[in-house]
């Protein structure tokens, strides 16, 4: 679409459904709740919470259809597509000295086919995992326990501790420090630029209709409509609500499986971590103002 043009009910509410609200506000130049807002006034329906997120586990997920126009409503907007990256921000140090590394085959993280040596929250991790039996997804997930956030299937556990085995190694090699903490759920954080982040590696997981058994009928009550089953498609994600628009999740992909991205993923970790902290600082900014403003009105 070229820039300036006028946007439609109809084109709007497809680029709302085929990609998360974040990135398309960013395409152009607005924010997502501002773009939420012209959603609304044009009646045009956006994903619910967790959409995305169903979408990738592979639930099934509806996009309902467009409204009809009801009187009043505007039938399209004008919306200016964001310049390319003309206007980009130069990397910043930290992130220049990561693509400095990636470009040297030694610093390359390579995934080892069996364990050695594992870092000690690998044994942690594994003492406990090894001992839990599938949930009701069909994935090893630990609770009220202290160790790495994995969220596996039991075929996928080796591979999952070596890969973690790996990350942690070349994080702590490069001066990050990663540590766990548990309340209900484990969490894994990892230390950079004065900034923590959780990072977590899963199993995607299947969903396919429940077939009853010939063996006996279900419970009257029972309302159980789906089958889950780990997919052997491991992602691991950055969860952190900050750095919106940056790239927070690496999986496995049909030319290249996640064991071959960890330059990359320590690249976003700390694209991340330099947003977030960036946000932080303005936060503070913008607070110190306005309680100096407030001081200024007086009582």
């Amino acid at each position: 679409m070229d820039n300036g043009s006028l946007l439609d009910r109809d084109t709007l509410c497809e680029q709302v459904w085929s990609e998360p609200m974040v990135r398309l506000a960013k395409r152009y130049g607005v924010s997502d709740v501002a773009l939420a807002k012209v959603c609304r006034k044009m009646d045009v329906p956006v994903p619910p919470r967790g959409y995305w997120r169903r979408k990738e586990m592979g639930w099934r997920v509806k996009q309902p259809l467009l409204p009809q126009l009801r009187p009043g409503v505007r039938t399209s907007v004008q919306l200016t597509v964001r310049p390319p990256s003309s206007e980009a921000t130069p990397p910043r140090p930290e992130v220049e000295a990561q693509e400095a590394l990636k470009r040297e085959s030694k610093n390359r993280i390579r995934v080892p086919r069996r364990l050695v040596n594992p870092h000690a929250l690998i044994n942690q991790t594994a003492e406990v995992l090894r001992k839990r039996k599938p949930d009701s997804y069909g994935t090893l997930a630990a609770w009220r326990e202290i160790c790495l956030d994995l969220r596996v299937g039991p075929k996928a556990l080796e591979r999952a501790l070596r890969i973690m085995d790996a990350l942690l190694k070349a994080l702590e090699a490069r001066g990050f420090r990663v540590s766990i903490s548990a309340s209900q759920k484990p969490e894994t954080h990892v230390e950079m630029l004065g900034e923590s982040l959780e990072i977590r590696l899963e199993e995607r997981v299947s969903r396919v209709s429940h077939i009853r058994t010939k063996a006996g009928t279900p419970h009257p009550l029972s309302t159980q409509r789906w089958d889950y089953a780990p997919s052997g498609e491991l992602t691991l994600r950055i969860h952190e609500y900050r750095a919106r628009g940056t790239r927070k999740s690496w999986s496995d992909g049909r030319r290249k499986k996640l064991d071959q991205r960890f330059n990359d993923v320590v690249r976003g970790l700390v694209i991340v971590a330099d947003a977030k902290r960036a946000e932080r600082i303005e936060q503070e900014r913008a607070e110190k103002e306005r309680q100096e403003a407030v001081r200024q009105r007086g009582p």
